[in-house]
């Protein structure tokens, strides 16, 4: 959809916590839909989950080894053997413990002679077993509402027995150049959120997009700024609503948000560490509201080893540098792309402040 007329321009900066609250009013959590865990992996759970029944049923040995009374071993040791009368029933990790045992010798805590089996080492109650309902109880949800689903957690759902979970999994569609690295890392940014990304034309009609692929959500790459060429937000703003078009982030500035047929369009500058910028500060809240999801993404807590300046009233996307046990800046502003290969993370620098003093404990981001 080529526009003619002059080149679109950029007013005042939309504030980065106004730009969110915009973005929370027009995005809402997409339509759940039910598949295997193993089709669930970084999808967000719809609803809680529950087991039919505890799990396990009843004591289990979590460890090969003699089924004990752990009351009668327990001062047994190398020096003072125990005889064991009746003789210990030998166990396989997962296998039901024998009536009366509560816990479970290792293979060597146990020596025959004779055909007399004496305990050469002492065990407490309940070591080596896993009582019933030790797994998972229909009383609590083996997973919550909310949460991503995981490697472990698919793994999990399935060996207790779940064979179907509830999803929300948006599908969005990326309108960029198909050779484009900024529209390839989106589409990968996707894929790990547990989006379904479609690939689609920055020139395609983008109202016709939004309706002949049954997306949720329009991300577009490239075309934000004041050039010649520049005409995203002119379509996005004739295909439908344009909310807003420049923001207060860094990098980022020239990114926007909009709607068609009242799903939602994220407007992504095309260079590379403007459209990070963009889609960490934008994006990533974007696909929360669209999958549902209320969790926080994994941080890890570093002292600064070099103070992190930072203008008020924007909100900064700063990157860092490992250093020892700390972390410093690495790159902020414009950030060449030695910075963004070689990053830690990313450290936020909200609107209201100045940055931080050398020492202070930050919490850094993981990057897509």
């Amino acid at each position: 959809m080529q526009l003619a007329g002059p080149p679109q321009r950029i007013g005042n900066l939309t504030p980065w916590r106004d730009a969110l609250a915009v973005i929370a009013a027009l995005t809402r959590p997409v339509p759940a839909r039910s598949v295997a865990p193993v089709d669930a992996i970084g999808a967000v759970a719809a609803d809680d989950v529950y087991v039919a029944a505890p799990l396990p049923a009843a004591t289990q040995a979590i460890r090969d080894g003699w089924a004990v009374r752990a009351e009668l071993v327990a001062d047994a040791g190398p020096y003072a053997p125990t005889p064991l009368i009746p003789s210990p029933r030998w166990v396989e990790a997962a296998e039901d413990m024998p009536e009366g045992c509560d816990a479970v010798l290792p293979p060597d805590g146990v020596v025959t002679a004779g055909g007399t089996f004496e305990a050469m080492a002492s065990v407490g109650p309940g070591e080596g077993v896993a009582p019933a309902g030790f797994d998972a109880t229909s009383a609590a949800p083996i997973l919550r509402a909310g949460v991503s689903i995981g490697v472990a957690a698919a793994a999990a759902l399935r060996i207790a027995g779940i064979d179907v979970v509830t999803i929300r999994r948006p599908r969005i569609g990326i309108a960029g150049r198909e050779t484009d690295s900024v529209t390839a890392m989106v589409r990968a940014a996707l894929l790990r959120a547990g989006a379904e990304p479609v690939a689609l034309r920055l020139d395609d009609d983008p109202a016709t997009s939004v309706g002949a692929n049954a997306l949720d959500a329009l991300v577009t790459v490239g075309g934000t700024g004041q050039g010649r060429s520049d005409r995203t937000a002119s379509m996005i703003a004739a295909a439908g609503q344009l909310k807003f078009h420049g923001t207060g982030i860094r990098p980022g500035e020239t990114a926007g948000f909009g709607s068609i047929a009242e799903r939602p369009v994220l407007l992504l500058p095309g260079r590379l560490d403007a459209a990070l910028g963009a889609w960490l500060l934008l994006g990533l809240p974007m696909l929360k509201c669209l999958s549902g999801g209320n969790g926080e993404p994994a941080t890890f807590a570093r002292p600064l080893s070099r103070k992190l300046t930072s203008g008020i009233g924007i909100a900064e996307v700063v990157l860092v540098e490992s250093d020892g046990e700390a972390v410093r800046p690495l790159a902020s502003g414009t950030f060449p792309l030695a910075a963004v290969a070689q990053a830690a993370g990313w450290v936020l620098v909200p609107p209201e402040s100045e940055g931080y003093p050398n020492g202070t404990t930050v919490s850094v981001n993981l990057l897509p």
